[in-house]
């Protein structure tokens, strides 16, 4: 008895609220600093919980408010990391929900814009901790949170102070590949915006009557190479499906082609192709940084979409430009 009178005693002189601030100086533009917080992909470089995250994925908007990050934790479960409230270069609000354990908390980090850089301030608050057993979870809470802050603060300025003169990628991850010759059975078409969703389904489709007769198999995801794109008038493309090598073959528009073995600039976009913008004008800029010149019409590979997912969150296009 006198342990546990001596525990609820303990308990009686914990606060029922914590707050957590903490702060740091970046040598980095203050866009820069901003914009590696208010998109939740930049996260992975920085995150103090990224090591022990094995699985992320993203939804809705790629940054700013609406911007989703669904994770899962070693040691946490899963979780959703949502931006809720976005001030350009002044205040980044976001609610972490711990839905494994039905957890939520609100942290906020502010910007401020001095001469050397940056001051970056990351905060989180909770009242109302139950007596006893919420004050001591919240004692817990509260050193380990300041802990991972304090970390996550430390990797944003080494990050954002590696990278502060260089383009911002929105964080996506571009990579730079030698792709060997590939093989397509192939329909171009042209149209305008609001017909190409009907177009492209009756397209494939044509193909994939066209592989069974001719008896090949697909042996990839759809791939579409945009030889023109006007989005208030007529775009021309190719439609393709990937086989195992050459065809001699030509019917009704339906004819073989293919890629010669070349290097070529991409990534990977995540969600609806209304939102892939961000994706086409970042992999733009990289290529005007380093120079480079584009040999070539740019394409998309659908590894997931509405042929396969009614889900436009699920899909997942890989956006490619051929460079010299």
């Amino acid at each position: 008895m006198g342990i546990i009178a001596a525990i609820l005693i303990w308990a009686a002189t914990l606060p029922s609220s914590y707050t957590i601030n903490e702060t740091i100086e970046i040598e980095a533009p203050i866009d820069k600093v901003f914009s590696q917080v208010n998109n939740l992909r930049n996260w992975g470089y920085w995150s103090p919980w990224q090591d022990s995250v094995y699985h992320t994925k993203y939804e809705g908007n790629s940054s700013g408010v609406g911007a989703k990050m669904l994770w899962t934790d070693d040691r946490e479960g899963r979780g959703v990391q949502s931006i809720i409230e976005s001030v350009e270069n002044k205040k980044i609000v976001t609610n972490l929900l711990f839905t494994d354990q039905g957890n939520s908390a609100i942290t906020e980090f502010t910007f401020t814009e001095i001469p050397a850089g940056t001051i970056v301030k990351w905060s989180m608050e909770k009242s109302g901790l139950s007596y006893p057993f919420g004050r001591f979870v919240g004692l817990i809470i509260e050193k380990g949170a300041a802990f991972n802050f304090a970390i996550g603060l430390k990797q944003l300025k080494e990050h954002s102070e590696a990278v502060k003169d260089l383009p911002d990628y929105l964080g996506y991850k571009i990579y730079d590949e030698i792709k060997k010759e590939q093989h397509f059975i192939a329909y171009v078409s042209s149209g305008k915006t609001s017909e190409l969703k009907t177009q492209f389904e009756n397209n494939y489709n044509l193909l994939a009557n066209k592989l069974k007769e001719v008896n090949k198999e697909q042996t990839g995801p759809l791939v579409a190479e945009w030889r023109s794109y006007d989005p208030e008038s007529n775009s021309t493309y190719a439609c393709l499906i990937p086989i195992g090598g050459k065809l001699d073959f030509n019917d009704d528009g339906v004819s073989y082609y293919h890629f010669d073995e070349r290097r070529i600039i991409w990534l990977t976009h995540t969600g609806s192709y209304k939102t892939s913008y961000n994706a086409w004008n970042t992999l733009d800029r990289y290529i005007k940084f380093n120079n480079l010149q584009v040999s070539g019409d740019p394409y998309e590979v659908y590894i997931t979409g509405p042929m396969n997912e009614a889900d436009t969150n699920q899909w997942v296009t890989n956006i490619c430009f051929p460079v010299e």
